[in-house]
């Protein structure tokens, strides 16, 4: 199922364009068709892929994906996802989601992408992480998000056969 990731906006002050606000719905097809426009996006959308993968094995139902992966920065570093930890077996994910502690090189060295919880473990807040992702950083701008379902997602689920 297709969701269409929406057109990327600019803010004055801010570097580069930017999902609009909200949390759009989308699939890991699309991510790759919107942005995987230079060679470094290609390498960390694979990176993406496996972690994806990974967090989908051990049961989770979706990602939120954010970062400067998901804005017209032409060579982002990474990206940021957050992971959905109801119906995850905790004993199956792999042990680097558990490093929540910057600077999680085991993450990035292994998915080249860093996967956060949604929930902050210090006040229990279900969406943390999800509201913190969409506010740009320094700023008090509110910028959008996408939510990948790891259920349904048919590329996701040809890497498994």
């Amino acid at each position: 199922m297709l969701f269409m990731i929406p057109k990327l906006i600019s803010y004055p002050n801010v570097e580069h364009e930017v999902l609009p606000e909200g949390i759009h719905r989308c699939s890991l097809q699309e991510v790759k068709e919107v942005f995987t426009f230079s060679d470094q996006r290609v390498i960390l959308f694979k990176g993406l892929i496996k972690g994806s993968l990974a967090s989908y094995e051990a049961g989770c139902k979706s990602i939120y994906l954010d970062g400067s992966y998901v804005t017209s920065k032409s060579i982002p570093g990474d990206y940021d996802a957050v992971w959905d930890p109801e119906g995850v077996d905790l004993n199956i994910l792999d042990p680097v989601f558990a490093e929540t502690d910057p600077p999680r090189k085991s993450q990035k060295n292994k998915y080249l992408g860093e996967f956060l919880p949604t929930e902050d473990l210090e006040d229990q807040s279900p969406t943390y992480m999800v509201n913190f992702f969409q506010k740009i950083r320094r700023t008090l701008i509110k910028k959008g998000i996408l939510q990948i379902d790891l259920q349904s997602d048919y590329l996701l689920r040809s890497k498994l056969l």
